[in-house]
């Protein structure tokens, strides 16, 4: 599902990357979503960084 926002960037960015024919629209897309699986990822790790140090430790031994 797609949600229209409203995004506020620099002037000269945005000029270059339309010159350049550049889907800004998919660009925005793209790094958000990149971002929210290393939110993610990161989140993940920090609830799990017990458990894995536990299965660290039992391989080790």
């Amino acid at each position: 599902m797609k949600q229209r926002i409203t995004v506020t960037v620099d002037s000269d960015s945005y000029q270059l990357l339309k010159a350049y024919d550049v889907n800004i629209s998919g660009l925005v897309s793209t790094t958000m979503q990149n971002e929210a699986r290393r939110l993610r990822a990161e989140r993940w790790q920090e609830e799990n960084r017990e458990g894995m140090a536990e299965v660290a430790s039992f391989i080790e031994a």
